[in-house]
């Protein structure tokens, strides 16, 4: 009896375990996407607190650590931001956005070879990573390391030619749907960007 009674409580203790670890899962996914609401509102004061509790719920969440630093930055919090996001390179060193956000925060901070360095890691791992190129094409040019401005500015450039062919589908799209005006304004957006 003592031993079934034993038994019994091993498993209802197992269950009640993974019970716990279902609800820990569901409410850091609640709590950041409730952040994600906030920052889209920008409510970034407001949002801040939902992304710390999901790092802090689970510290493997990466997305999390990305956006209270964005908060972070957007909050003139600079170095607040680069410490999350240095925590989250600890864990994952080739966080692609990681290494973007923290070579944009060191970019606008004109700390330049940070910049280059984190960019650099960023472009790497997504070799065209447009928003990071275009910062390392700016910064090559604001040190007159020509060549490598170039580079970085024609992957952009690039970029753009396949932004603009998607213009034109989705124009072609708007024109059999008969939605003139949207037609419309995809193919204004490609002449205004020749």
């Amino acid at each position: 009896m003592t031993k079934n009674f034993f038994v019994f409580c091993i498993i209802i203790s197992t269950l009640l375990s993974v019970l716990a670890g279902c609800s820990d899962e569901k409410s850091y996914i609640e709590y950041y996407e409730k952040g994600k609401s906030l920052y889209s509102s920008q409510k970034l004061e407001e949002a801040l607190p939902y992304f710390e509790k999901t790092i802090m719920l689970n510290r493997k969440f990466k997305q999390a650590y990305v956006m209270a630093a964005k908060c972070y930055f957007y909050l003139n919090r600079e170095s607040s931001a680069l410490d999350i996001l240095e925590k989250a390179l600890k864990l994952y060193p080739d966080y692609t956005d990681a290494n973007f956000w923290s070579g944009k925060i060191y970019y606008f901070l004109k700390e330049y070879n940070h910049a280059k360095e984190y960019l650099h890691a960023a472009v790497d791992e997504a070799s065209n990573y447009i928003d990071a190129r275009y910062l390392l094409g700016d910064i090559y040019l604001q040190e007159r390391a020509y060549e490598k401005a170039l580079l970085n500015f024609n992957v952009v450039e690039a970029n753009f030619d396949v932004i603009a062919l998607s213009k034109l589908k989705k124009g072609e799209i708007y024109t059999y749907s008969k939605q003139y005006e949207n037609a419309l304004g995809e193919l204004l957006f490609i002449e205004q960007n020749k």
